[in-house]
C-alpha cells in the first residue's frame, strides 16, 4: 500500500477537511477488459440496493490502427467503498464505425444517480480517429451524455452535448442535481466552466464564462482541472461563509507550468461564484490525476486515479474522518440542497 500521508493539507486545517490515504482499492482484473489498467473513477451510492457504484475508464486490449489510444468505461460495485467487484462487461465502449465521434475513446465518466426517478445520468469524454495516419493524438469532440435505468445499459448519443468550441475540447465533467436541473462543472482549458441540463425539458444551457479562472488562483499557473462536485450543507461547519442552506462543494486541482499539482476546495451558492480555499502543499505525485468525492455524514470519501506502477493505473480511496470515529455512514448522493 502506498502512503500518501495526506492528500489535502492547508495551514488552517481546522477550516478544511484533511484527506488521508487508504491505499489502492481497485486496479482492474487480470484476464478481463480492465487488465490494461483503470482510472478516472466516479462514484454514486445506490441507496435502493445499499451499495456503492463506481464507473471508471479502462484502456482497451487493442487499439484500432486509426486511433492513437482507445478507452472504454466499466462498472464496479462495493458494499463499503473499499472492496470492489467488477462488472462482467463494460457499460460503454468505443464505436466500431471509424466515422463516429466516439470511435476511439469514451472516458472520464461522471455519474449522478437520481434516487427519485431511478435514472443514472452519465457524462463522459468522447474522441474519434486520428486526424492523419501519422498523428499521435485522436480528434477530441467534447463531453457526451447518457442515461440508464439500471446503471448497466446506457442510452448514448452520437454527438457531444458540450462540444468543442476552441483549440481544446471540453473534458473532465462533474455534476449534481438541483430543482430538476443537472448542474455540470467541466474543464474548458485552462479554466472551469458551467453547463446546465433541464431534466424536464431536455434542453442544455452552456455557459461561456469561466466559473473558476485559473489566472486568479495563485497556486496554479497552467490550468484548473478535474472538478468533483458535491452538495454539502455541512461545509459551513468548517469555517466556510454562510450560504443560507444551499451549498455546492467542489474539490478540484491545479497544475503549474513546472508540473507541480495542488488541490483546492471551493464553495458556491450558485455554481458560478466560487469561494476557493487552496492547498498550498503540492500533492504527493504529479500522476494523481482524477478524483470524485462524496459526503458521508460528517466525513468525506474521495476516490482517485493514480499510476500504480510504471505500466498499470489504479484507483485509490482517501478519507476525511471528521468525527474521528474510524468509520463512515452511508454517503449522500449529489443533490442540492440536502434534505
Amino acid at each position: 500500500m502506498l502512503s500518501l500521508i495526506s492528500l489535502l493539507y492547508v495551514a488552517t486545517a481546522s477550516a478544511n477537511p484533511v484527506f488521508s490515504d487508504e491505499g489502492f482499492v481497485f486496479t482492474g482484473s487480470s484476464g478481463t477488459y480492465s487488465a490494461g489498467g483503470v482510472g478516472a473513477p466516479t462514484v454514486a451510492y445506490d441507496s435502493t440496493n445499499g451499495q456503492y457504484v463506481m464507473y471508471f475508464e479502462y484502456k482497451t486490449a487493442t487499439t484500432p490502427s486509426d486511433c492513437a489510444s482507445s478507452y472504454g468505461i466499466g462498472r464496479a460495485t462495493s458494499p463499503d467503498g473499499v472492496t470492489w467487484t467488477q462488472g462482467a462487461s463494460p457499460v460503454i465502449i468505443p464505436s466500431a464505425s471509424s466515422a463516429a465521434m466516439d470511435h476511439c475513446v469514451v472516458s472520464q465518466p461522471a455519474i449522478v444517480y437520481d434516487e427519485d426517478t431511478g435514472v443514472w445520468h452519465m457524462l463522459y469524454t468522447m474522441a474519434g480517429k486520428k486526424p492523419t495516419a501519422a498523428a499521435t493524438y485522436n480528434n477530441e469532440y467534447g463531453i457526451a451524455y447518457a442515461t440508464s435505468t439500471d446503471g448497466v445499459a446506457f442510452a448514448t448519443q452520437s454527438t457531444p452535448v458540450i462540444p468543442k468550441s476552441g483549440a481544446k475540447a471540453p473534458s473532465m465533467a462533474s455534476a449534481v442535481i438541483l430543482d430538476r436541473t443537472l448542474t455540470v462543472i467541466y474543464v474548458d482549458y485552462p479554466n472551469l466552466k458551467k453547463a446546465e441540463y433541464n431534466l424536464d425539458s431536455g434542453t442544455w444551457s452552456i455557459g461561456t464564462s469561466a466559473v473558476v479562472d485559473k489566472s486568479k488562483l495563485a497556486w496554479t499557473s497552467q490550468w484548473a482541472l478535474s472538478p468533483a462536485l458535491i452538495c454539502d450543507g455541512a461545509l459551513d461547519l468548517h469555517g466556510w461563509p454562510d450560504s443560507h442552506g444551499l451549498q455546492y462543494g467542489m474539490l478540484f486541482g491545479g497544475d503549474t507550468a513546472a508540473g507541480v499539482r495542488t488541490l483546492g476546495l471551493g464553495l458556491s451558492t450558485t455554481g458560478e461564484d466560487w469561494f476557493v480555499s487552496m492547498n498550498t502543499t503540492a500533492s504527493p505525485a504529479t500522476s494523481l490525476n482524477h478524483w470524485d468525492i462524496l459526503r458521508s455524514g460528517e466525513d468525506y470519501l474521495m476516490w482517485y486515479s493514480k499510476d500504480y506502477s510504471g505500466t498499470v493505473k489504479g484507483i485509490g480511496l482517501a478519507t476525511a474522518d471528521e468525527n474521528a470515529d474510524g468509520t463512515w455512514d452511508a454517503p449522500s448522493n449529489k443533490y442540492c440542497p440536502l434534505q
